[in-house]
């Protein structure tokens, strides 16, 4: 297909999920979860489509690669029924760690925010402080090695990464090519349709 050909059929696969996510009731944390990355998927989806449109291709590119992350945490939470506590407490370690930093930081030098929102920061450091929180070993390499997809982080997924993705000498040196461009968008669509035929399989036991 070619890249005008590849771009309106894009639109309507995303035009197709926003659908199907319409109705979809879901019935239990996981299926709540994974409606929430499918639903952040087409939105990155819908911003890669327009980037190209309008020739920024390398924002389109990276978005493209955050996409590719949800893709990979929507199969692994359907492939593998243990990995939605995994992926739950990477945010709640995250979080955690984030605010003892940011604590730790305004106790040293005060920011130029008003004292209501020190304290309460200051409080959540503590009551973080006093629970357990354990981490699970999250990572999106792990999410992108629980199914079939898992091909897609090295040849894809850290392809983007390092070269364009980042702010790196690499980055600043990779040209990007028509045919790229075109394999993005067909990448794009079979994402899509991927997504359309996952949401009727059942999941893992």
């Amino acid at each position: 297909m070619q890249k005008n050909e590849l771009i309106s059929k894009v639109s309507e696969l995303i035009i197709d999920s926003d659908v199907a996510i319409l109705k979809m009731t879901p019935n239990n944390k996981s299926e709540k979860i994974t409606l929430k990355l499918w639903r952040k998927f087409i939105e990155n989806q819908s911003a890669t489509l327009i980037l190209i449109e309008r020739n920024f291709l390398a924002e389109a590119l990276t978005v493209h690669r955050l996409s590719i992350e949800h893709l990979f945490n929507i199969f692994a939470i359907k492939k593998d029924k243990g990995y939605l506590d995994c992926f739950l407490s990477s945010a709640e370690s995250g979080l955690s760690k984030a605010i003892k930093t940011l604590n730790a930081d305004f106790e040293k030098t005060p920011p130029q925010i008003d004292k209501e929102r020190i304290s309460a920061l200051s409080d959540q450091a503590k009551d973080i402080g006093s629970k357990e929180i354990k981490e699970l070993g999250y990572s999106i390499y792990n999410a992108s090695q629980k199914s079939e997809i898992s091909h897609l982080y090295n040849n894809l997924y850290r392809v983007i990464s390092i070269s364009h993705a980042h702010s790196t000498y690499l980055s600043l040196i990779s040209e990007i090519k028509e045919e790229e461009i075109i394999i993005t968008l067909e990448n794009m669509r079979d994402f899509l349709q991927m997504i359309l035929l996952l949401q009727d399989c059942p999941q893992t036991p």
